[in-house]
């Protein structure tokens, strides 16, 4: 499986606990089960699945400054699901090149949300990347 298509499944993950504020326990067994998955997958999104709870709100803190006339409470969670994944990945992967979670984000954005949401999402990761190079 590709790392594009693990990384979907983690941004599937992140959506359901975003959404329910609940790991899904279910769709996460059932995504490392898959024949398709290689141990490099499995280890991405088994750290995926048991940190994003773990720093949710250190996550949600850190991307709320570069929101701009928005709130946590008004984004859909398709763009904050986005977020997040780009913004753990940026910040506690760093084998991940922040340019390529950047990519992947917004075309999760746009294939899952609105038409407008890659460059919003875009815009707010770069200004992340920006803040968590110290720049």
């Amino acid at each position: 499986m590709s790392r594009k298509h693990t990384r979907e499944n983690a941004y599937k993950l992140i959506f359901s606990y975003v959404f329910g504020k609940e790991s899904n326990d279910y769709a996460y067994e059932e995504m490392i089960l898959s024949d398709e998955m290689d141990d490099d997958d499995k280890a991405y999104l088994s750290e995926i699945f048991h940190n994003i709870p773990l720093r949710y709100e250190e996550l949600i803190a850190d991307i709320t400054p570069f929101l701009r006339n928005y709130t946590i409470d008004r984004l859909a969670i398709a763009d904050l699901s986005a977020l997040i994944l780009s913004a753990y990945e940026m910040k506690y992967m760093p084998a991940v090149p922040a340019k390529v979670s950047i990519n992947e984000a917004v075309n999760l954005a746009k294939k899952y949300s609105t038409e407008n949401s890659g460059g919003f999402v875009n815009g707010v990761l770069g200004n992340l990347y920006k803040f968590y190079r110290g720049e």
